[in-house]
């Protein structure tokens, strides 16, 4: 919460929604398919679900939401959450096996878009994004202005939603 900060007014407020390299470069996060970890993707590994837990405690329906959501993944939701949901896949390879298991030599151009989604998920970054779009109107000055930095679709449409009408 911006409010617990004390922030004064601001003239211009910025936002880098981008996943930072150190995440990416730490196998023990688990937020690479390029290297195996623990099937983690928490910013903050000390509160809420990790992957595997979300995967392990998760119905069919409610991956299918997921990926679809998150990961922009229309035909392939159910696939996916069918070869995923309940399943105990611990680790990132596992679940890159998981997916090739389920795509075959489709799976390779899906990998990033089924992490993304799942570390959406987990991290509840949509929400986190609507909250900083909410406070940041109180810490703003009159005339000020917001830039945000978007790295995928479903941000982009939250931003310019938020942007044109004060919504999101």
């Amino acid at each position: 919460q911006m409010s617990s900060l004390a922030l004064p007014q601001v003239d211009i407020l910025f936002g880098d929604l981008g996943l930072s390299s150190p995440h990416l470069d730490d196998a023990s996060r688990g937020f690479s398919f390029r290297l195996d970890g623990p099937l983690d993707l928490r910013f903050d590994r000390s509160s809420g679900l990790t992957a595997a837990e979300l995967i392990r405690q998760s119905e069919v329906d409610d991956l299918i939401q997921i990926f679809r959501t998150y990961g922009e993944l229309y035909k392939e939701a159910r696939r996916l959450s069918n070869a995923l949901a309940g399943k105990t896949i611990e680790t990132t390879f596992g679940l890159k096996t998981a997916v090739e298991e389920a795509f075959g030599y489709r799976a390779k151009p899906l990998m990033a878009q089924v992490f993304q989604a799942l570390r959406i998920a987990v991290n509840d970054e949509m929400g986190a994004l609507k909250d900083l779009m909410r406070q940041s109107v109180d810490v703003l000055k009159p005339g000020g202005r917001i830039v945000m930095i978007t790295f995928h679709s479903i941000e982009d449409r939250m931003v310019k939603q938020f942007f044109k009408s004060g919504d999101e």
